[in-house]
């Protein structure tokens, strides 16, 4: 489950309160209760008009990928957003990024996910690189995918034609679905 915090104030936090937000934060109470170090939600959006008040805890969000920020898309300037912002993050809305060397960085599951849904996941950022590509590179490049738990073995895929996939064997072998044909 996704817990949600918006940074809002009046009626935006009357909003965010009837959308599903686990926690409103609106006054200066709030803000020192995160200041004091309690981070005990998923995701944050905020106000435009808060963001003021909610900067000032750059050094506490920042660091735990808490802070909202206009490049995640989650500061809004209307409170119409709200309920469809809320409704995005409780789903699992998931922003993937790439580095310099090309490596995309994106969580595609959790410990408690099975195999199946690993895969499902998988497939679904398949799709979204795919669409994200400029269209002179529609091309897939990719051949070998690894992800490492936090803690744990990793797991592999490696492409064996133009859009399937197969679990790759792990080293040492564990449950990684070895063999599983994916597309």
């Amino acid at each position: 489950m996704v817990r949600v915090l918006v940074f809002a104030q009046g009626d935006a936090a009357r909003v965010a309160q009837e959308s599903g937000a686990d926690f409103v934060i609106s006054d200066d109470e709030g803000l020192k209760k995160i200041q004091d170090g309690w981070t005990d939600w998923d995701v944050s959006i905020a106000m435009a008009d808060m963001m003021g008040k909610a900067g000032r805890l750059g050094k506490v969000l920042g660091p735990r990928g808490l802070m909202p920020s206009p490049k995640a898309g989650n500061i809004t300037q209307s409170a119409g957003d709200l309920p469809r912002m809320i409704t995005e993050a409780k789903a699992g809305r998931v922003e993937f990024r790439v580095d310099k060397t090309a490596g995309v960085h994106v969580p595609i599951g959790k410990a408690s996910f099975t195999h199946q849904q690993l895969m499902q996941n998988f497939a679904a950022l398949m799709d979204a690189l795919k669409k994200a590509k400029p269209s002179p590179r529609r091309v897939s490049t990719s051949r070998r995918f690894r992800w490492p738990p936090r803690w744990g073995l990793a797991c592999g895929l490696i492409r064996t034609r133009r859009s399937r996939w197969k679990a790759a064997r792990s080293f040492p072998p564990t449950d990684c679905g070895e063999g599983e044909t994916i597309e």
